[in-house]
Order: C-alpha cells, then sequence, then structure tokens
C-alpha cells in the first residue's frame, strides 16, 4: 500500500506499508533510485518535502513527534508532550498540528533560526495545516464546523478565509492562493483580495485538492468512480480530467460531440462549441 505523495525539486515522498508498519518512502528522479528514508520498527506517516528536507510524523518513543531528514542526515526536530502531528515544510520553516494544551493547536518552527511559535489557540481544533512563502492556512471547528483560517506571516494576523455553515476542509495553499474543499465544489481564494471562487466540476463529490503554482487538481466522482480533475486558475472555466476510466473515447484529448448529452472532452460541461454557445479567446463557453 502506497499513499500520502508528495514531490519537490525532483524528490517524490510516500507513505508506504513496509512489515506491518507505516513507513517513508523516498525517490529520486534523476537517477530513477527509490528508498526507505529511515528504517524503524514503529509508525512514520504524513511526509512532506521541501527543496532537501523530508519531514514526517514519528511514533518511535510512544507519541507523534516530528522527524526529518536532510542531506541524508535524519534528526528528530520537534518532540513534546503531546502529539506533534501533520507536518507541512515550506523552506525551512515547518508547521504541524500539536495537542499538549488539551486541543489541536497550529505550530510553527523555523530550522533555520530556531523560533518556535504557536500560531492558533481557539477553543475548537484546529488541522490541516499548509505553508507558503506568505501565508499558513488550517481548517477549524471553532464555529461548530470546519472553517478555512489563515495567518500572515508577515504581520502576525490571523483571519477567516471563509466561514460558511457547511463544512469547509482540507485547505492547501501556493502563491498567495488557498483552495479547499466545500460542501458541493473544489474553492478557491487569492488571499490578497480575498475574492472566493468555485473551481468544482458540478459534482457534489469532491475530495482533498492540491495546487501548485496556479494548477488545481482534486478527486471527483461526477462520472461515478474517483478521477483526477484539474483546472488552471488562469483559465478557471477550462478544468480537465480523465472522466471515464473505462471508456477511451472520453478523455482531455477527445473533440465534442454535439447534441449527444456526453461530456466527450471532460471540462465537466456538456456539448462545448455547440450552438447556443461561443468561444472566448481563453477557450471559454458563455451563452450568446
Amino acid at each position: 500500500i502506497h499513499i500520502a505523495p508528495d514531490i519537490s525539486s525532483g524528490t517524490v515522498v510516500w507513505q508506504s506499508f513496509v512489515t506491518d508498519v507505516w513507513q517513508i518512502s523516498r525517490y529520486d528522479i534523476a537517477t530513477e533510485s527509490s528508498h526507505l528514508v529511515s528504517n524503524t520498527s514503529t509508525h512514520q506517516i504524513s511526509p512532506d518535502v521541501s527543496s532537501d528536507w523530508i519531514v514526517w510524523s514519528d511514533f518511535r518513543h510512544g507519541n507523534w513527534d516530528i522527524y526529518g531528514s536532510s542531506s541524508g542526515v535524519e534528526s528528530a526536530l520537534i518532540t513534546g508532550e503531546g502529539d506533534q502531528t501533520k507536518p507541512r515544510i515550506f523552506d525551512d520553516v515547518i508547521v504541524y498540528v500539536d495537542n499538549e494544551n488539551g486541543n489541536e493547536d497550529i505550530y510553527f518552527y523555523d530550522l533555520s533560526t530556531g523560533v518556535h511559535s504557536q500560531i492558533s489557540s481557539g477553543s475548537g481544533s484546529e488541522l490541516d495545516p499548509d505553508i507558503d512563502e506568505e501565508y499558513i492556512v488550517w481548517q477549524t471547528d471553532a464555529s461548530g464546523n470546519w472553517d478555512v483560517y489563515a495567518y500572515d506571516r508577515d504581520s502576525g494576523e490571523t483571519f477567516v478565509v471563509s466561514e460558511e455553515t457547511y463544512d469547509e476542509r482540507f485547505p492547501r495553499i501556493s502563491d498567495g492562493v488557498v483552495v479547499w474543499m466545500g460542501e458541493d465544489s473544489i474553492y478557491s481564494s487569492e488571499l490578497s483580495s480575498g475574492e472566493i471562487s468555485s473551481l468544482g466540476s458540478g459534482s457534489s463529490d469532491v475530495y482533498v485538492p492540491v495546487i501548485f503554482s496556479g494548477d488545481v487538481y482534486w478527486i471527483d466522482y461526477a462520472n461515478g468512480n474517483a478521477d483526477i480533475y484539474g483546472v488552471s486558475l488562469d483559465n478557471s472555466c477550462g478544468s480537465l480530467g480523465d472522466c471515464a476510466d473505462d471508456n477511451e473515447t472520453l478523455s482531455p484529448d477527445a473533440e465534442e460531440i454535439c447534441d449527444d448529452a456526453i461530456d466527450n472532452n471532460c471540462n465537466g460541461e456538456i456539448d462545448t462549441d455547440c450552438a447556443g454557445g461561443i468561444l472566448l479567446e481563453e477557450g471559454c463557453m458563455t451563452d450568446e
């Protein structure tokens, strides 16, 4: 079993089930070689990679701590009385969840300076943090359901990204744009403007979005099975994905066939470019 992949600078990491425990594996794209990052007899989960650093949660001392490996050298990075879990790293800064105070809070640790600080302290649980150059984001249930919050790394300000009456979960951020899973769609927000957009394919069964350099991907059950959909935020009306694993005639490379009531080219729309619409310069449809 192999789950939870991540990639940075030619290195892929993931979580593998090896000899009855979860271990962290690494694959070097340049050398086409793979190996275990740390071979122990206890669980290691939630890997993340940025440049030369690989970080993960490690249970070797009877509770979850944050371990890391850089240039092949492994070390314990963050330990404590409670559990330290769900690490995410950007450059030399790690964000993670810590329950030492009785509930889950978000912390960060700067490997280059040694600065270690708590950035959330609400009455609810704070989970699933992520980080980019400017912001840290996470989900919190302080209002009674899951909402998305953010922390400005320069100003130290915490603010609400989205707070609805339904659950908003699994936030991920890149270049100041955060995406998350809502009740019926994948949503995005450019934090500098606060504007929120829906990116979904029209399905209510959408899960675990990721974002990198303006491209967003997620798992989508719009066609009754799990497919990968994607959208470029530079052209957010055109989503891509292999929408039918069992039908090779339906794919992002296929031409749309008019009046067949089928999404032939897997862009989330039926009869794209057919009568009743016009093709815009960016390749998007609108009604005449």
